[in-house]
């Protein structure tokens, strides 16, 4: 059966009904990992699929995806290309190279304004708390960490000599939230308000000065995964953001 014209799947990154279906990741695990619902994807008859953020449980997919539609997804490895990389990725898949370049080049412009507004360089730490854990993002190569170098911005040294977990993540043992001390900022991602409440009841986060100095920010979900894949077009979000909160940490 003929596609229809101009149609274009992105892969959610969340469960939910027809977005997907969730295994378990081990006996007793608390997180599920997501999967694309391939008859749903090909019930919309989509003439491309952009994954090129999605998660492993799309990425391992792909095969899959691509024998529906022509499939964008990374360049070099999961959720460490530079949004700029995927952005010509998602032109040239479009034909829309020059139009590509354009956005780029306005969102350099726009870092390059922000980065002179927020004054001297200073540390920070970015990740999420779900489930009981805390994931931090410190791949020194990740689109994440590159961003944020591009304002100013680093990782401190002791969080970055963290083993990786997987794609440029650390899991932080509770005995090691005291290492959150040594930034200036830390953002944190919650998925609900009790899981909020819980990351700031930990003990060394509680007793420690992030909470009192106001140096933690707990994010939403959406605002987590724009930081944890920064791209040209999302620029202006993040900026938005993000102005905020390095102005009063």
């Amino acid at each position: 059966m003929p596609r229809s014209s101009g149609r274009c799947a992105t892969p959610p990154r969340r469960t939910g009904p027809g977005a997907g279906s969730t295994r378990r990741c081990r006996p007793g695990c608390r997180h599920s990992i997501p999967s694309p619902d391939i008859e749903a994807v090909a019930a919309l008859r989509p003439d491309l699929i952009l994954m090129t953020t999605a998660q492993p449980g799309y990425a391992a997919a792909y095969p899959r995806l691509a024998t529906i539609a022509p499939t964008v997804s990374y360049r070099h490895a999961l959720l460490q290309d530079a949004g700029e990389d995927l952005t010509r990725m998602i032109g040239a898949a479009l034909g829309r190279a020059d139009a590509a370049e354009a956005l780029i080049a306005r969102s350099d412009a726009a870092l390059a304004r922000f980065r002179a507004e927020l004054g001297p360089d200073r540390r920070y730490v970015f990740g999420q708390y779900a489930a009981g854990t805390t994931y931090l993002v410190t791949a020194p190569d990740g689109p994440s960490v590159r961003f944020f170098e591009r304002i100013g911005l680093t990782v401190p040294p002791a969080v970055a000599a963290l083993p990786p977990w997987q794609a440029g993540i650390v899991q932080l043992p509770d005995e090691q939230l005291g290492l959150l001390d040594d930034a200036d900022v830390v953002l944190i991602g919650v998925p609900t308000d009790g899981e909020g409440r819980e990351f700031t009841t930990r003990p060394l986060v509680a007793r420690g000065p992030l909470v009192r100095e106001g140096r933690l920010h707990l994010l939403s979900v959406a605002d987590s995964a724009l930081l944890l894949t920064p791209n040209p077009a999302s620029t202006p979000a993040l900026i938005e953001t993000l102005r905020p909160l390095l102005e009063t940490s």
